[in-house]
């Protein structure tokens, strides 16, 4: 009975010890691709949320980063703006995409976005996001 009462407790601690493991670092990788009608790279505004602080800079063409660390239940957020000119043939073909990588594993593709932009308007928006849950 004594041995019986023992396993019970030892099991009991081992259940509640790996509910409190931490659940690991994170770091997203960047990707995004702006390119016009000729195949050329184009300028684009990204907007990009790391860990803490919302990011703008100005890319011309191709842009790939890595932050982090992030914690769990963390958003990862791309933001691409597209001035293309005022032509109606002038359009850009963006492609935007999220990776995120747990303790040091291989990059996992978790959102991406493939637009061609153009046409009415000058200036073109599109945005991805993925909340780390793994």
């Amino acid at each position: 009975m004594r041995k019986l009462f023992i396993m019970c407790l030892i099991a009991v601690g081992m259940l509640f010890s790996s509910c409190t493991k931490q659940r690991g670092s994170y770091y997203v990788r960047y990707e995004v691709e702006a390119i016009n009608n000729n195949g050329y790279g184009t300028s684009a505004n990204i907007e990009i949320l790391t860990d803490e602080t919302l990011i703008s800079k100005t890319i011309n063409g191709r842009f790939e980063e890595v932050y982090g660390p992030y914690s769990y239940n963390d958003s990862a957020y791309l933001k691409i703006s597209c001035n293309h000119g005022s032509y109606s043939w002038n359009t850009t073909q963006i492609s935007g995409k999220i990776y995120v990588s747990k303790n040091e594993e291989p990059f996992v593709l978790k959102s991406e976005i493939h637009t061609g932009l153009g046409g009415s308007s000058n200036t073109d928006t599109c945005e991805i996001s993925y909340t780390i849950d793994f």
